[in-house]
């Protein structure tokens, strides 16, 4: 979740800069709770607005995929906001790929054609991070699909259960 004053800071009067410490969820409380602050109201609803955005899962995939698709159906089904990303159109960064690596262990699909294809190089990078993460910066369809990246910080791959 991004820190308040990154969010924020452009849209409110020096004079409040100190209320900008908190967590986003702190914060639109005080603000609603702050009577002194004349523009409080229009803070509030920028506040809110920039929470929707921060609170939207992530989900990485393909868009053709079946797997994708039922999930896509499944969060549409629940009223689940989500930005869905495409993996063969966007660059991942290394260190989101390094994050991924390390906060799930399954992140890659050894069971598709991509990894078949590439096997002797995986596993001859095996215990090199590095040289994984640009193997998947080159393969994206690598990864497990989809991929989600929670509200919470949490990364899971494949079907919602």
């Amino acid at each position: 979740m991004p820190h308040i004053d990154k969010v924020i800071t452009p849209y409110v009067p020096r004079e409040m800069h100190a209320f900008v410490t908190f967590s986003l969820f702190d914060c639109i409380i005080r603000r609603l709770d702050c009577r002194a602050c004349p523009q409080s109201k229009h803070v509030t609803v920028i506040l809110l607005s920039q929470l929707t955005i921060a609170l939207t899962m992530k989900l990485y995939g393909i868009k053709n995929c079946d797997t994708v698709r039922k999930v896509c159906k499944q969060l549409d089904a629940n009223g689940q906001q989500y930005e869905f990303i495409n993996l063969k159109t966007v660059d991942l960064p290394a260190e989101k790929i390094s994050m991924w690596l390390e906060l799930c262990p399954t992140l890659v699909n050894k069971r598709s054609t991509t990894y078949r294809t590439i096997k002797a190089d995986w596993l001859a990078a095996e215990g090199d991070n590095a040289q994984q993460i640009a193997l998947i910066q080159a393969n994206p369809t690598l990864i497990k699909r989809p991929l989600i990246e929670h509200d919470d910080g949490r990364v899971t791959v494949g079907v919602l259960s």
